[in-house]
């Protein structure tokens, strides 16, 4: 028979099961309310088409405005915030859906400008060439033209000059150019003779050697196998200063150079220098006399870019790398010398 004790505890444990039925009825009745209150607007509007309008050029507040109107809403989670010279700061610059679309959704996202972009130049002098680099690549910024010079007293690598000077503004991101220290006199080199060789192996030779092969001028010519070097710009045996540039005549078959469209392989070797540099070649030839860009992209110190353009003609092509007003080196096919 049962005690006064037992039924007591056996009307407890039933409150427990039922305040903990109930606690988990409120639970899913508060999920499924906060999943209603979520899709509601977009599932008890019954279908409903609406147009979406145009708020580009509006303000933040005017287009949210205007989407209420038509039952519309741009959350915060939905905006973006960026530079743009398309409006004002402040102004809707794009909107998704465009205007016009036809949506049931209730949702628009936008993006939302906060004004031109604006580029300060960063004060380098006195620092390292890395860290100039570093602080030009986390601004923004592109590492221009860099220039050693003998001075000196001064620790190697430092940056003595820069252009543009820091404090300037600017909407685009600009190169930098940079002057650095060296702290002796730059080494003398004996000119190699390259005549005979072919190009290929003269490439990773002269990078060895601290020379710039700046200028490559491919002729007709069936006296030696292709791509062999014919002329040097400097002659065998003279004393140059490290980094001097080179300038080669390399010969290719006369009945490749008549054919009015020619595979010509562009091999560029990225110099030493930052880690990562930004290489661009474009080509003028018969089919684009005003110049087409085939190849721009960021490339590590010590890489190769290696490139098949079909040409059309005589043609230059020029490769630059950081600087983008003057060349690194510039490919000249000019047929018959």
């Amino acid at each position: 028979m049962a005690t006064r004790t037992s039924i007591r505890a056996a009307q407890v444990a039933r409150i427990i099961v039922a305040l903990l039925v109930i606690a988990v009825l409120v639970t899913v009745i508060v999920l499924i309310y906060s999943l209603f209150k979520m899709f509601a607007s977009d599932v008890l509007r019954g279908g409903e088409v609406v147009e979406v309008p145009d708020v580009v050029g509006f303000t933040e507040e005017q287009a949210e405005a205007a989407l209420r109107e038509i039952g519309l809403v741009a959350p915060d989670r939905s905006k973006q915030r960026l530079h743009s010279d398309l409006q004002p700061m402040g102004c809707v610059f794009k909107q998704e859906p465009t205007a016009g679309s036809k949506t049931k959704r209730t949702k628009v996202k936008l993006w939302i400008s906060l004004g031109k972009a604006s580029f300060t130049i960063p004060q380098l002098t006195g620092s390292q060439l890395n860290e100039a680099a570093s602080v030009l690549r986390d601004s923004g910024l592109l590492v221009g033209k860099i220039t050693k010079v003998y001075l000196p007293g001064t620790t190697p690598g430092q940056v003595v000059n820069q252009d543009p000077q820091a404090g300037k503004e600017y909407t685009s991101a600009v190169p930098v150019d940079l002057v650095v220290a060296d702290s002796g006199n730059l080494p003398r080199l004996t000119m190699p003779d390259l005549r005979g060789e072919q190009l290929a192996s003269i490439e990773a030779q002269l990078v060895t050697a601290n020379l710039h092969l700046a200028k490559v001028t491919y002729v007709a010519d069936d006296s030696v196998p292709d791509t062999t070097v014919v002329m040097q710009s400097i002659p065998p045996g003279t004393e140059i200063p490290f980094g001097s540039p080179i300038d080669l005549q390399v010969a290719l078959p006369t009945a490749l150079m008549e054919k009015p469209v020619k595979t010509i392989t562009i091999h560029v070797p990225v110099p030493a220098g930052p880690e990562h540099q930004f290489v661009k070649i474009k080509v003028f030839d018969d089919h684009s006399p005003q110049g087409s860009v085939v190849y721009e992209q960021e490339q590590e110190a010590g890489s190769v870019v290696d490139r098949r353009e079909d040409i059309e003609g005589d043609a230059v092509i020029y490769v630059f790398i950081n600087d983008l007003e003057h060349p690194y080196r510039e490919v000249r096919i000019e047929g018959q010398p």
